[in-house]
């Protein structure tokens, strides 16, 4: 999936009531998904050997191995051709609804994804519904993942569905990391940062920082929003996760008033990137407030030379 840049900078396609706000929540989605894809890459199911028919013959197949392969197009071709004969055999779905839904999240675009995700969704949740099976709790984990890259519109059924992994004593190493992602797509940030703090206590790491941090902040807890920031920018030496973190933090010195303290972030933040436009709109900003105009209309005119259809620098200036 390629991430739009203009959720971190203002746009002359814009509208013209721009505040802190919209940018943040802005950096918050952009943050949750980053924090999907990463994980996706790192996580995988343990599944067992299956055995495969082939032209007329039976041959043993090695399916962990093609698992470890991610070749997860072909388990699905193996698990589709036992399915053709004995469609509600349990280990069979549940292994081609797993395949599916990595070979869903190995995609760049939600049009490619979403064929794979719903064949995901159909063959797991005819698992659901048969008797011999003995890890539903797998089962309703993936359904829940896979729910919650569809779309916001099911977060519900991805939360409702980890929620019953959990009651059936499965715990993914990244459960409590999607939960969180639900609950906060539905506006439950109490709930979201809950689960934030559960996987933080299992496997932290400066994304999860900073994602608290955010997530506190919309909760208007800005105490422990920037303990979790600064813990992300202290402990990452991944320059995307420092500048968005230090954007955060230099908005809410600006807005508490603290200008030396904001002024300090964006410096950093030009110190990672030169040609930052907001990191010098926003020193822009503080200036103004300081009643340094001289030097605030110097900021705003270096962010048009970097980038022309800035809206914010365009709006002061002109």
């Amino acid at each position: 999936m390629q991430l739009p840049e203009d959720r971190y900078r203002f746009s002359s396609k814009k509208e013209s009531n721009f505040s802190f706000k919209k940018l943040i929540a802005g950096m918050l989605v952009l943050a949750f998904v980053i924090g999907a894809i990463l994980l996706f890459q790192r996580k995988s199911v343990d599944i067992p050997l299956f055995h495969a028919k082939q032209n007329e013959s039976v041959e043993e197949v090695d399916i962990a191995g093609l698992w470890e392969k991610r070749d997860y197009a072909r388990i699905n071709e193996i698990c589709e051709e036992y399915l053709n004969e004995d469609p509600l055999n349990p280990e069979y779905l549940a292994i081609n609804g797993f395949a599916y839904f990595y070979r869903g999240t190995s995609l760049y675009t939600l049009e490619d994804q979403i064929p794979l995700y719903d064949n995901a969704i159909k063959n797991l949740r005819k698992v659901l519904v048969t008797e011999n099976t003995t890890d539903k709790g797998k089962v309703h984990y993936v359904l829940g993942k896979t729910y919650f890259h569809k779309g916001r519109f099911f977060s519900d059924l991805s939360i409702e569905h980890l929620e019953q992994s959990l009651d059936k004593g499965y715990l993914g190493s990244d459960t409590y990391r999607y939960l969180g992602l639900g609950y906060s797509e539905l506006g439950d940030y109490e709930r979201g940062v809950e689960n934030f703090l559960l996987a933080a206590e299992e496997n932290p790491d400066p994304l999860l920082y900073m994602t608290i941090g955010q997530t506190y902040y919309k909760m208007k807890k800005t105490d422990k929003a920037l303990d979790f920031l600064m813990r992300a920018v202290h402990s990452t030496d991944e320059e995307a996760i420092e500048k968005k973190s230090r954007f955060l933090i230099g908005s809410i010195y600006l807005e508490l008033k603290e200008f030396q303290k904001a002024k300090d972030q964006y410096e950093k933040i030009l110190s990672i990137d030169a040609d930052s436009a907001d990191a010098h709109y926003y020193l822009g900003e503080i200036y103004d407030n300081m009643g340094e105009q001289v030097k605030a209309r110097a900021e705003w005119r270096k962010v048009l030379t970097i980038d022309p259809s800035h809206y914010g620098a365009l709006l002061k200036l002109y």
